[in-house]
């Protein structure tokens, strides 16, 4: 089972692992109480980046961060999946 710098690393990096990494950090995301927490962490986040960030960047940016953060949260549903 991957540690939690691990897990957050590779869905941060949205890295392609086989069936076994797969299930290795599935298996992680599920039973570690930091990492299940992880969804209301990344919520938070996605507000902070709005109110702070979203205002001094410029409209492609904007839609940058959109997409990036759309990505973050896909990734976070496929893991826990």
């Amino acid at each position: 089972m991957y540690s939690c710098r691990e897990a957050t690393r590779l869905m941060a990096e949205e890295a392609q692992l086989n069936w076994f990494g797969t299930a290795k950090l599935k298996m992680h995301v599920m039973i570690c109480p930091l990492c299940k927490n992880f969804q209301a962490q990344m919520n938070e986040l996605k507000i902070q980046i709005k109110k702070n960030l979203k205002r001094e960047l410029s409209q492609d940016e904007k839609e940058k961060v959109n997409d990036l953060e759309n990505k973050i949260i896909l990734k976070i549903k496929q893991s826990s999946d």
